[in-house]
């Protein structure tokens, strides 16, 4: 400030003494608080992508695909067994799938109407959506500041046949997802701020979110691994204080790791072996040994092949508009950003789930058919989808350089220079003057008009929803299991009395069947099922598939020849049967 006869007369600080990053963190003037400005906002990305994840579910419905994959029946049945069955309690958690889905769905599974039709977990999906809509928006608002940017990202990343399916059925991936973009918003709010945020800021606003994904799938706990390393570079880069990053580091790993500590020891508590989960007979370790067994695993130690497995599957997932838009939106924001630290946190939802996929595809821990043959079908084309999110953040990006919003650091300076994108040559040759930049108008319209092509891109897919990984491999299941579901449709209709022994885990089919009651499984209590299989004529019915060597029912009745001489056949289809027995209660 200086004096002027008798006044203080402020003087504008110099843009080079200026924070830095202000123009990340300060709020912009808004022209229009009205309805129409609440609307154009987050409040308006929430209404449009609720209405469509509603419409998708009713779609699913229809269709008849809630229910189709056999693990989406499985986590509903969880869900359901949390708050009823003959031994209800967190213990049905169960020990290869982490608790936070099958927590967040239980109280709309205990219903046994939305339990049967598969609408139970349509709540929580749509929730997870709108979150995850509100979390791309609010990244590309906090690097950009462009609502038309943030909008095409927020809508790119929720609207795709794939993304919408999977969060309309009960699969584990939407809580998943949710959690990995809140934390990716906030880890991008902290790295912009001028000021360091606390450790208890940190813990909360990036650590809750990190514990929700670990608590979710296992793709979280690579996600918090990456994102912890993001945490300590950026603190240091951003503020050069050793001290201070390691302690937004440890602030940020204190709730996850705590997270993974509990899920060891409630493995080791109740099945005897902290890593049940991994190596257990029902992990995906074993299920992977069978598969290997079976030379089904043609990624495994083929970094090639599995670069072209997950490929096609993100293709099948994600669809061509949106890869080649977030390809594109990647080179503009590397070129514009410098891979400085404000910049970084983008990259986590692309690298991170894309490098996991690859190392466990490549080191036999999944499979992944994106193609069907004629002895196999498409399984796990959801691992395609895990990039969606990613790819539609940079795609906005892109669309916010094509506006002429935002800033781009000059590696010669210290301090943010204002970009201007690269509409063609500035100078033709020496001595030819300049190529005229396009308006500010103009440049809105034609990024306008790409967003548009973008979004209506996404949605054009609805017309070819065979060609769409996860809603293709779904019409498949329903087709291999419709022997299963016939029977288990023939025993909620006939069969209303008497216990029912089934192995769910080969055969999920409680929702189908309307009960869980009355049914003799392993969820049930070692012993108790053990002892059902010992003398399966003590319950009235009996599933089974006689072809199935992994169905412990049908290993008992093999080791039981007289047990057809008191039971009899009551519904045939397929290779499944359903027994009455005699004396079974």
């Amino acid at each position: 400030m200086t004096l002027v006869d008798d006044e203080v007369v402020a003087q504008p600080i110099p843009f080079e003494r200026r924070q830095p990053l202000d123009h990340l963190v300060e709020e912009p003037q808004r022209s229009n608080r009205g309805l129409v400005g609440v609307l154009t906002g987050p409040v308006g990305v929430a209404l449009v992508v609720a209405i469509a994840g509603i419409l998708a579910a009713t779609w699913a419905s229809a269709q008849d695909l809630m229910l189709a994959y056999p693990d989406a029946r499985s986590h509903i049945t969880i869900a359901r067994r949390l708050l009823d069955g003959p031994n209800h309690g967190f213990v049905q958690i169960g020990t290869v799938w982490l608790p936070l889905q099958h927590l967040a769905s239980a109280p709309f599974a205990a219903v046994r109407g939305l339990w049967i039709s598969g609408w139970a977990p349509v709540p929580v999906g749509v929730i997870c959506l709108v979150i995850e809509a509100l979390g791309i928006y609010g990244i590309v608002y906090t690097l950009v500041r462009s609502r038309l940017a943030s909008w095409t990202a927020a809508l790119l990343a929720t609207l795709t046949p794939a993304m919408l399916y999977l969060h309309s059925t009960a699969v584990t991936e939407p809580v998943l997802y949710a959690s990995l973009i809140t934390m990716t918003y906030a880890l991008t709010r902290w790295a912009v701020r001028p000021k360091p945020a606390s450790g208890g800021e940190i813990a909360v606003l990036c650590g809750v979110p990190a514990l929700a994904a670990v608590l979710s799938r296992y793709d979280g706990w690579a996600f918090v691994a990456a994102a912890s390393v993001f945490v300590a570079v950026v603190s240091f880069a951003r503020w050069r204080q050793l001290g201070y990053a390691w302690r937004a580091t440890r602030s940020f790993v204190v709730l996850p790791l705590c997270g993974a500590l509990w899920w060891f020891w409630f493995n080791w508590v109740h099945w005897g072996d902290p890593l049940e989960f991994q190596r257990g007979s029902y992990s995906a370790q074993a299920q992977q040994a069978e598969l290997a067994r079976r030379g089904l695993l043609p990624d495994q130690g083929d970094l090639g092949h599995s670069i072209g497995t997950l490929f096609t599957a993100t293709v099948r997932g994600a669809g061509w508009v949106l890869i080649v838009a977030g390809v594109v939106g990647m080179v503009i924001w590397a070129w514009r950003s410098r891979f400085r630290f404000w910049g970084l946190s983008p990259w986590l939802l692309v690298v991170v789930p894309v490098g996991f996929y690859l190392l466990s595809l490549s080191t036999g821990q999944i499979a992944l058919r994106p193609e069907s043959r004629p002895d196999l079908g498409l399984y796990n084309l959801r691992f395609g989808v895990a990039a969606v999110a990613g790819l539609a953040l940079f795609a906005g990006l892109g669309v916010a350089a094509i506006q002429g919003r935002g800033l781009r650091p000059r590696p010669s300076e210290g301090r943010l220079a204002p970009a201007t994108p690269a509409w063609g040559v500035r100078q033709l040759s020496a001595g030819v003057a300049p190529v005229v930049a396009p308006t500010k108008r103009s440049r809105t319209v034609i990024a306008s008009l790409i967003a548009i092509a973008l979004v209506g891109g996404v949605l054009a897919q609805w017309s070819q929803t065979d060609d769409v990984g996860v809603i293709a491999e779904a019409r498949e299941q329903k087709v291999v299991g419709r022997n299963d579901m016939a029977c288990a449709s023939w025993l909620r209709e006939n069969g209303t009395d008497g216990k029912i022994l089934i192995d769910d885990s080969v055969h999920p089919l409680l929702p189908a069947i309307g009960t869980v009651d009355r049914i003799v499984a392993p969820f049930i209590g070692k012993n108790r099922w053990n002892d059902a299989l010992a003398h399966p004529t003590r319950t009235r019915y009996v599933f089974v598939d006689p072809t199935n060597p992994t169905d412990a029912v049908s290993r008992s009745l093999a080791a039981n020849p007289s047990f057809e001489d008191s039971a009899q056949v009551v519904c045939r289809s397929g290779s499944i049967r359903v027994f009455e027995t005699a004396g079974g209660s």
